[in-house]
């Protein structure tokens, strides 16, 4: 697969005339600093002597609000067993106080700034990284220089106070069990069949009950030391401001964090298992009416450096599964939903299709997957169908182009983070535009085919049925039908 010429498009987004990759790579590098593909230099990307890096993308004036990233490179993946949900817990404690801030000042800083929590404050936590972001609507020299010693504060100076851990903990686990509906339940299993055999199948983001509620200050605190340290820090800040000063106030705020001595070490993240058969697992669960059923392949494959041909893998396996997923829209009369997915956004691909029916029609719906899916994989797709798709396609390319170029701070400052912490190098609005239209110029339908076929061998294929189905139903019998 892929592109036999160099169009005029790909000499533009590689670097030199054979697309000659700079030599040596470094884990915590920038990915255009090891890959072939040109980053957009509108952006400054800077690194400080500590390993602290920074991205500043300026508006020209066109806005006066700022948005802030601030990534720090540990999730549940970085955990052990015993320290299940620390790094969840952690992004929680971070607005509890940190720094030159208590959490009453914190709050009020907030409050004095125009911000509101949820909307233009906010954390999160994935199996891979940690993410403070914040959304000035002013973004002013003072508002600015107020952000930034609140991430000075959440780089190395949480509080970890007893009574906050206490009241984090007690919050963390009532959202623990909110999230724990039995269609929730059910997700959780069918992502662990899926993933069974690497650390995502046994590191729930969220964490284990016994781990969070028996975390010691102590415990929190040597994570934190661990693991919150610049090297695995990232800074983006987008928006109305000059990068020749910001990167100096970078420099003079976060220039003098310290690595700790004791330095945590990532984990061999494991393979998944790739059985020759299907995996087949029927759950009973209680307060459904319906039946649910998953379908999901998840597989070993190494990204390495970003290039065109990795990007080119994932938009044919990205356009085959759309049109799978129209197939079942215009089926079903459900025109808003999506069947089938595919992400790669873990450390592995995912394809996954997912139906809900009623308890007596379980069997009718698995049936109803396992063929269209089988269907598409044999014989492809019809060029009326892909033509369709194609205009469409082209269309969302620009619209995204035109909303880059009019400058969403929000939505920048979001995929640049998104895009680095991927391993993906950030491309102009331009060269991400030309790169994704020439693949939809030298669109196979071979080629999408194999794409399919890419994503839904059997060979690691999971499937997973639960809810109020019939009690005759089985486990055994799911497994002789589908594996």
């Amino acid at each position: 697969m892929g592109l036999r010429v160099k169009p005029a498009w790909l000499a533009a987004i590689l670097l030199g005339p054979f697309g000659l990759l700079p030599s040596g790579s470094s884990q915590n590098s920038w990915p255009h600093e090891r890959s072939a593909l040109v980053q957009d230099n509108r952006v400054l990307w800077g690194e400080l002597d500590n390993g602290f890096r920074y991205a500043v993308l300026p508006s020209g004036g066109e806005t006066g609000g700022v948005s802030l990233r601030l990534a720090v490179n540990v999730g549940s993946l970085q955990e052990t067993e015993k320290e299940s949900g620390y790094a969840h817990l952690i992004e929680h404690l971070a607005f509890e106080g940190a720094g030159e801030f208590s959490g009453e000042s914190i709050d009020r800083l907030f409050r004095e700034m125009g911000l509101s929590l949820g909307d233009d404050v906010n954390g999160f936590t994935t199996h891979h990284y940690t993410s403070y972001r914040l959304e000035l609507r002013n973004g002013d020299a003072a508002a600015l220089g107020q952000a930034l010693r609140l991430y000075r504060g959440f780089a190395d100076g949480i509080d970890f106070d007893q009574k906050s851990i206490e009241k984090q903990q007690a919050i963390v686990l009532a959202e623990k069990l909110r999230y724990n509906s039995p269609a929730a339940q059910f997700g959780e299993k069918a992502f662990e069949q899926t993933m069974r055999g690497s650390l995502y199948a046994t590191r729930p983001i969220i964490g284990t009950k016994s781990a969070v509620e028996s975390a010691t200050r102590n415990q929190l605190r040597a994570f934190y030391k661990k693991w919150y340290r610049p090297d695995l820090m990232m800074l983006i800040v987008v928006g109305d401001v000059d990068p020749g000063q910001l990167a100096s106030e970078i420099e003079d705020r976060f220039g003098s964090l310290v690595s700790p001595e004791r330095r945590g070490s990532f984990p061999d993240i494991g393979e998944i298992e790739e059985n020759q058969s299907a995996r087949a697992t029927l759950l009973q669960l209680e307060g459904l009416d319906r039946a649910l059923i998953d379908l999901s392949r998840a597989w070993n494959e190494p990204r390495g450096r970003d290039s065109v041909r990795i990007r080119e893998r994932d938009f044919l396996r990205s356009f085959a599964t759309e049109l799978l997923n129209e197939r079942f829209q215009r089926f079903i009369g459900a025109f808003d939903s999506d069947f089938v997915t595919y992400d790669s956004r873990f450390k592995a691909p995912f394809a996954h299709a997912r139906l809900t029916t009623s308890r007596e029609k379980w069997l009718t719906g698995l049936t109803l997957l396992d063929r269209m899916i089988r269907q598409a994989t044999r014989h492809g797709f019809h060029p009326e169908e892909i033509d369709s798709l194609k205009t469409r396609w082209r269309k969302r390319l620009e619209n995204r182009a035109a909303l880059r170029q009019a400058f969403n701070s929000a939505s920048i400052a979001s995929a640049i983070e998104q895009e680095t912490l991927a391993g993906r190098v950030y491309l102009s609005p331009e060269n991400g535009y030309a790169m994704e239209s020439g693949f939809l110029a030298a669109l196979d339908e071979r080629e999408l085919t194999r794409a399919l076929r890419d994503c839904w061998k059997t060979t690691g294929m999971s499937v997973v049925v639960g809810g109020n189905v019939p009690e005759k139903a089985t486990t055994r019998q799911l497994a002789r039908d589908f594996a």
